[in-house]
């Protein structure tokens, strides 16, 4: 191989193992923002949620969800639903708390939350006075939401070194 095919060859493999750290990158650096994003959203609202209003409610569905994911394993999720009446207005929800709508490849979380609102159980209702139809049984920040904000940027920081590198 001669001396210019080397210089080429050479360059045209550092081009590709740039680009290679440039696409890399996007995709952590994508899923990152995208978890930020979720994170953050919830964020805000479980602060908002510690000051809504109350009022009393009943469960009236209580389950553990299963569903396939792609390798053929399970994912669980809590499915709770309740009823609560807000100005004379009767209303359902299904968020007990915010960062609940994961599933998850073990049931345990999604067993406990299920047992502890069993059907017909009476709870406390928290409840957005400006919009009553959105509604928390649990206030307040999660485990869920602060792992999201910890590996959201630990994903975005990683894609961004990543980028920066490939350039």
């Amino acid at each position: 191989m001669g001396s210019l095919a080397r210089v080429w060859y050479a360059a045209s493999a550092a081009n590709v193992h740039g680009m290679l750290h440039t696409l890399i990158g996007i995709i952590f650096a994508g899923l990152g923002a995208g978890v930020l994003a979720w994170s953050v959203w919830n964020l805000i609202k479980t602060a908002a949620s510690r000051n809504w209003m109350t009022t009393q409610g009943v469960i009236v569905a209580s389950d553990l969800r299963r569903s396939r994911d792609s390798e053929g394993g399970f994912l669980y999720r809590p499915e709770v639903s309740y009823r609560y009446t807000v100005d004379g207005s009767e209303l359902v929800s299904a968020r007990t708390r915010f960062g609940d709508r994961m599933s998850l490849s073990w049931s345990g979380p999604a067993l406990k939350l299920v047992r502890r609102y069993a059907v017909g159980a009476t709870v406390i209702v928290h409840y957005d006075p400006d919009d009553p139809g959105e509604a928390v049984l649990e206030p307040g920040v999660t485990g869920y939401i602060l792992s999201g904000l910890f590996f959201g940027f630990v994903f975005a920081l990683i894609g961004t070194l990543s980028i920066v590198n490939g350039a």
